[in-house]
């Protein structure tokens, strides 16, 4: 089975170290030599990561994401055979970061985590896999913060409309 979506949809958040998310706002992803403690230079550059477009639906509570669905000319054992990290931001300040790593799935390709850098309040996921026979990378990075829709379309929740009360309702 070919896995084309990694986990859904995830969150993008406004942050003091970053402009507040709007629907132009694209925050730039790359995969750079080194680990997260230790940035090198940048092996590929990914597509940026962008929000959803369109009219906001649903809960007024639910988050915004961003995600980047990239291939790029980079063998993917090189990215695991020497340590490669995935960052979101600029390579020099990042606002989060994952050194790629964790357990291969059906396809060859691992998911791992990335964590917030400084000061920034963003998180995120990453999966890359080997396209073309591994000749090429796949990724897909996806950035999760503290930002909701409605703070994106300027729609108040319902009241009472919390990610703790809509808990409640489900359980």
């Amino acid at each position: 089975m070919r896995r084309t979506v990694l986990v859904g949809s995830f969150a993008l958040a406004g942050l003091a170290a970053a402009p507040a998310l709007a629907q132009e706002s694209a925050y730039p992803v790359a995969i750079v030599a080194g680990a997260c403690g230790d940035l090198g230079e940048v092996v590929a550059e990914l597509d940026p990561a962008l929000p959803a477009e369109g009219e906001a639906v649903g809960a007024a509570t639910a988050r915004a994401a961003a995600e980047s669905f990239t291939t790029v000319e980079v063998p993917f054992d090189t990215v695991l055979d020497a340590p490669h990290a995935v960052v979101v931001g600029e390579p020099e300040a990042p606002l989060v970061c994952g050194d790629v790593g964790g357990f291969e799935d059906e396809d060859g390709g691992v998911t791992f985590g990335l964590a917030a850098e400084g000061e920034s309040e963003l998180s995120g996921v990453a999966y890359l896999a080997p396209a073309r026979r591994g000749a090429r990378t796949f990724g897909q990075v996806t950035i999760v913060g503290v930002e909701r829709a409605a703070e994106v379309t300027g729609e108040e929740p319902a009241a009472g409309a919390t990610p703790e009360a809509e808990a409640d309702a489900e359980a």
